[in-house]
């Protein structure tokens, strides 16, 4: 490791990308913004970022989402058709194979002093939840808001960034 402090996976991923970069031939990926039809997409993509290396999706755990109801909570997240904030996918971008086939995805947003992405997503999950969930996620969600980090207005937020499995 030549004394650089890199870690033993912090090499091997390296391999793995520049072993991944010389078998993809170049343009064989698409980026581009996701579009309505790829709400599926964006969902997985909700739902991979929040759940980090748990098994759930930070935000239907805490307003006690039962496991069986998440795809649909992450798909109603996905489904808002709203820019500027880390739910909806007018904000998602999505890396694509050629053939169609997800390989990664992120919320990015200017975040804006009139509508701030905060206030957004706290009306839209307050919005699916319903008010007896919003009721009893009152407690965590002060939590929450209270551990937030500020963001700047005019400043490029990038939230939910998620990559598929097979693309790790």
């Amino acid at each position: 490791l030549g004394g650089r402090g890199l870690g033993a996976s912090h090499c091997l991923e390296n391999a793995f990308l520049r072993g991944m970069m010389q078998t993809q031939p170049a343009g064989s990926f698409v980026f581009a913004p996701a579009t309505g039809a790829d709400v599926a997409h964006v969902a997985q993509a909700i739902g991979m970022a929040e759940a980090g290396t748990g098994a759930r999706a930070a935000s239907a755990a805490l307003y006690g989402i039962p496991p069986e109801e998440e795809p649909a909570w992450l798909r109603g997240l996905a489904g808002v058709d709203e820019p500027g904030m880390a739910y909806g996918w007018p904000s998602f971008f999505l890396l694509k194979t050629l053939e169609g086939a997800p390989v990664a995805a992120t919320a990015a947003w200017v975040e804006d002093a009139q509508a701030p992405s905060a206030l957004m997503q706290a009306q839209v999950l307050a919005y699916l939840a319903g008010p007896e969930r919003q009721r009893a996620a009152a407690p965590a969600l002060r939590q929450a808001a209270a551990a937030a980090l500020p963001r700047s207005p005019g400043a490029l937020q990038l939230e939910n960034i998620a990559v598929w499995p097979g693309w790790r």
